[in-house]
């Protein structure tokens, strides 16, 4: 079980990225691959982290935000899956485990892009406010009224983040013990195949020459089978 000081540092991380995400620095410690790991660091399993992280960059690494296309929220998604997978402590199958925190928080993301767009008409009307209140001459007050929209994505992914290690995570742990042999080996060979999708939208994005897409896609193929190599070994033990 993890701690709740790891739980709340683990909330903090994944708030300020999502906030990074559209404001402050953007210096993309939101994507995937950074807050992913970052999140399985504060709750004690960096690896666990870049294990989810890196197929989930591969997936969504033509996600961005133009103008008014908002792509699903990666962070937020990327965040919960890492801290559901590290949750789940050490089991016998991680990628298992990680397939079946992407069926319980991949939702997020569509959902989190949904809330983005309501967050931003919302910040509009703050903007309006503050520069109301700049007109007044209380610049303290606008500059309150700019920071209140930062809290939204923050406080939003936070607690995502809190639930998914603390709660979530251990009851897939527990579905994972439980699970049948052919359960678990679909879920395995699905991760697998998720580095695949993730790598054939990564070459996508790239629009690399036909020859380097598919050394890419290969490769993607051959990562994905590699982490269906722990299920391979198991099988022969218990088989």
């Amino acid at each position: 079980m993890i701690g709740v000081w790891p739980l709340l540092l683990a909330g903090v991380i994944a708030g300020l990225a999502a906030v990074e995400r559209k404001a402050l620095l953007q210096a993309q410690v939101s994507r995937p691959i950074v807050v992913a790991p970052l999140v399985g660091w504060a709750l004690g399993d960096p690896l666990a982290g870049l294990y989810v992280g890196a197929p989930l960059e591969l997936l969504w690494i033509g996600a961005a935000n133009l103008g008014a296309a908002l792509p699903p929220h990666d962070t937020a998604a990327a965040a919960a899956v890492a801290a559901a997978t590290v949750g789940a402590g050490n089991v016998e199958l991680p990628g298992a485990v990680a397939a079946l925190a992407v069926l319980a928080f991949g939702p997020a993301a569509l959902l989190g892009r949904k809330l983005e767009g309501v967050g931003e008409r919302a910040n509009e009307r703050l903007v309006a406010h503050a520069a109301a209140a700049l007109g007044e001459g209380l610049p303290q007050r606008a500059f309150r009224l700019h920071l209140r929209g930062l809290w939204r994505p923050f406080a939003a992914t936070g607690a995502l983040v809190i639930v998914a290690g603390g709660l979530v995570g251990p009851a897939l742990g527990w579905v994972q013990d439980r699970l049948p042999l052919v359960a678990l080996a679909g879920l395995e060979i699905g991760w697998g195949l998720l580095w695949a999708v993730g790598g054939a939208s990564a070459v996508r994005a790239a629009r690399l020459p036909r020859g380097l897409a598919l050394a890419a896609g290969g490769a993607a193929v051959a990562a994905g089978l590699w982490t269906s190599a722990e299920l391979l070994g198991w099988v022969g033990v218990t088989g």
